[in-house]
């Protein structure tokens, strides 16, 4: 029997005003009736919070005009902020072994610290099925368990490393953006999903900058939302631009990884010669 308590407890999501995010959003709000509390975490590093916020606004705004019940079902985002987050040794260690693997952005190791220090063990992150699907997919998906948010990490994954996921539920992980798009048009609430914001690093004319992940995934996948037109030459110097910065940024990761070991081994021998 389902415990009426439990029922009536509202879905803890990590909402940006992105695509899947916002999907799930509208998802719980609109199609299940569920009360949401959303949470958003500021990462003074990224340029495009400004964007993100202005976003959630107006599909708050569209959402209450259009759907008036909600009003009462999704609460006041709560914020956090990454340089207040307390660190935490072990899930470090843990998110270098998976970065070291799969390339694994730098927030899944904020995020889980957040999460781990206000004791979130049920927190909703969207992420799409991807197709072909993305290292991260192949490195996740075969050790989850269940779907929608019942969809988690298992207790005792082959990688120990993939700890730092049992803070969260995967309700889109099995749902691709085009299966989204049609359940938003069916549902007709794809007005309000357009208000998406999708862009890290956006111009200082807020236009996307059409370098980073978030600007590719999105042309790949046909939203042009704020995007130029497609042009093969243009397009060609984007995407070589694209690899030569995501090299780059790997680069100076490892780096800092890297010289401040150099740096304490060279102290020791000059403070220990042989």
């Amino acid at each position: 029997m389902v415990d009426k308590r439990q029922e009536n407890l509202p879905t803890n999501l990590l909402w940006s005003g992105g695509w899947d995010s916002t999907f799930r959003l509208l998802e719980l709000l609109i199609l299940e009736g569920k009360c949401v509390q959303p949470y958003y975490i500021v990462d003074h590093e990224r340029k495009s919070t400004e964007y993100e916020f202005k976003a959630m606004e107006s599909i708050r705004t569209g959402l209450f005009r259009k759907y008036p019940e909600t009003r009462k079902l999704l609460l006041p985002t709560k914020i956090g902020y990454r340089n207040q987050i307390k660190p935490n040794a072990e899930i470090t260690r843990k998110w270098r072994v998976l970065a070291d693997e799969v390339d694994l952005g730098k927030q899944y190791e904020w995020l889980a610290l957040y999460a781990e220090e206000n004791g979130l063990y049920d927190l909703e992150l969207c992420h799409e099925k991807e197709s072909p699907p993305s290292r991260f997919d192949q490195l996740i998906l075969p050790e989850t368990i269940g779907k929608g948010h019942d969809c988690r990490i298992k207790k005792k994954p082959k990688c120990r490393a993939l700890d730092i996921f049992q803070f969260y539920r995967f309700p889109i992980c099995h749902i691709e953006k085009i299966e989204m798009e049609q359940i938003a048009k069916e549902n007709g609430f794809y007005d309000i999903l357009q208000n998406f914001w999708f862009c890290h690093t956006p111009k200082k004319n807020g236009q996307p900058c059409e370098l980073c992940h978030p600007c590719e995934s999105a042309r790949k996948a046909g939203y042009t939302h704020g995007l130029p037109k497609t042009n093969f030459f243009r397009d060609q110097y984007i995407q070589f631009s694209f690899k030569v910065s995501r090299f780059w940024e790997r680069v100076v990761v490892k780096a800092k990884r890297i010289i401040p070991k150099l740096i304490r081994m060279t102290r020791s021998v000059i403070t220990h010669p042989r």
